[in-house]
């Protein structure tokens, strides 16, 4: 902290009134930005453990009327995470869990469907090394550069 607040080894020192001011506008901006950073470094661990919990609360007890409920969702049927409401996927299940926690977004959801959708050459529904080299025939996509999607 007090490298944060100070000029130097003692060699250099502030002498006008001016200077003052802007050190110790500077010092005081220095110790702020130094409890925001030393406070988000040790929420991060007591946030995810306050996250494991609630997943663990909210589906360690998930029973069938539960199950039916969540594989029935408005959430579930509007992210289009369920294919018949009566299964969930693994995958679908862990993005579902990533949404309700805040982890990701629905548009990040939808931003990452675009993608697959504008990599998904055949339209098959699955990525392969085929759809990439389709699109890079076709001069929709240098091999290697996703910045050539158009999305």
């Amino acid at each position: 902290m007090s490298t944060a607040s100070t000029v130097g080894w003692g060699d250099i020192v502030v002498t006008s009134n001016f200077g003052r001011f802007i050190f110790g506008i500077y010092a005081l901006i220095s110790a702020f930005v130094f409890a925001r950073l030393l406070a988000a470094f040790l929420i991060t661990p007591i946030m995810r453990q306050s996250r494991r919990q609630l997943l663990l609360d909210t589906y360690s007890q998930l029973t069938p009327t539960l199950f039916t409920r969540l594989a029935n969702g408005i959430e579930v049927r509007t992210l289009g995470l369920t294919d018949d409401n009566a299964t969930c996927t693994r995958d679908q299940f862990t993005l579902l869990v990533l949404i309700q926690q805040g982890i990701v977004s629905i548009d990040d959801l939808n931003e990452a469907r675009a993608i697959f959708d504008a990599l998904d050459a055949d339209r098959s529904g699955f990525l392969s090394a085929d759809d990439l080299d389709h699109l890079a025939r076709e001069g929709k996509m240098a091999p290697g550069f996703a910045s050539d999607l158009a999305i």
